[in-house]
């Protein structure tokens, strides 16, 4: 099932960031773990169409979600990463309306944006009714609005009344920066910008986010609150958690030698 049509139906969906690893059996141990979907960084991360391609390949079979944090809203990220089978879009720093109004241009086909129809490579190579196929996947674009400065929080209904946007989530530390109280992610001031999103959001009808990168069961807050799309971690987060427990439980162990 699509990712769309999951919260749709008001399912909760987890999900992970790809900040590293490229190698599609990620997408395997993703499966495994329960994961409903993931998202490729393309903004800070040095991912190539190519890679994706075979991330997205994987994901298919493996009934995972994928979207992609998009550097830029521009035709040549937008049509590209849905051509080849990405989901939808992240669009990080969103700071006004007319961001989201282009994205939605940019990734939905006519009548409701200007998305070119390419070849059979977007149907996965399968003949279909065009006419059919593209309502469908005019339904099935997933867009997701990041937002990370006061001024979006300001301007937040504005944003979230774009029609074709699905989701809001944020990214705690730029938002914490551009507050003023650089890396802290849990400062009031912080939670006070949330709450006005999902406060915007439910006036909107538009899909509550939240990310973290520390301990899971800070999405409590955010669930006690109607969010569905949850985001924890990512790939290098969880590997530098990880190791680094183990490594310390080791040299602590009686008799260790350092």
């Amino acid at each position: 099932m699509f990712l769309k049509k999951k919260l749709s139906a008001g399912k909760s969906v987890v999900g992970t960031m790809l900040n590293l690893v490229y190698n599609p059996d990620i997408v395997r141990i993703y499966a495994e773990a329960g994961l409903d979907y993931f998202i490729v960084d393309c903004e800070h991360a040095a991912y190539t169409f190519r890679e994706i391609n075979h991330l997205v390949s994987v994901a298919k079979n493996a009934g995972v979600s994928v979207l992609v944090r998009i550097p830029q809203v521009d035709r040549a990220h937008v049509q590209r990463l849905l051509d080849i089978g990405a989901e939808g879009f992240m669009i990080p720093g969103v700071q006004s309306a007319e961001t989201m109004r282009e994205t939605v241009r940019l990734a939905k086909y006519p009548p409701l944006g200007e998305r070119g129809v390419g070849g059979s490579i977007v149907t996965d190579f399968k003949p279909v009714n065009w006419a059919e196929w593209v309502q469908e996947r005019n339904d099935e674009i997933f867009i997701m609005a990041q937002i990370e400065h006061v001024k979006a929080v300001e301007d937040i209904d504005s944003i979230l009344a774009v029609q074709g946007v699905d989701a809001v989530i944020f990214g705690p530390r730029d938002l914490s920066n551009d507050l003023g109280i650089i890396g802290q992610t849990e400062h009031p001031k912080v939670y006070e910008c949330y709450e006005k999103v999902y406060r915007a959001a439910d006036r909107q009808g538009v899909v509550k986010g939240f990310f973290t990168a520390a301990d899971a069961a800070k999405m409590g807050w955010a669930v006690e609150r109607g969010a569905q799309m949850l985001l924890w971690s990512g790939d290098v987060a969880a590997l530098q958690t990880y190791t680094a427990k183990g490594v310390k439980t080791i040299k602590e162990l009686p008799g260790f030698n350092p």
